[in-house]
């Protein structure tokens, strides 16, 4: 990863939804909410809530994206 990648920030809030994730490289972005032109060559994972404990409220997982799907 280079300084000038565009990198996705993707906010997990549930323990589930990341382990949809790990295992199955799949993050689920709401149509509304994706933003035009997305061109980013990495997803940043930021988590959020008591499910992840010491990573809570921090980015401790990047993804390289492989592709968008509607």
């Amino acid at each position: 990863m280079y300084a000038d990648d565009r990198v996705l920030i993707g906010v997990v809030n549930r323990a589930k939804d990341f382990e949809i994730v790990r295992r199955h490289h799949w993050y689920r972005i709401p149509e509304r909410q994706l933003p035009r032109g997305l061109n980013a060559e990495y997803i940043a994972f930021f988590l959020s809530g008591s499910a992840f404990r010491e990573h809570s409220g921090s980015i401790a997982f990047v993804a390289r994206d492989t592709g968008l799907e509607l």
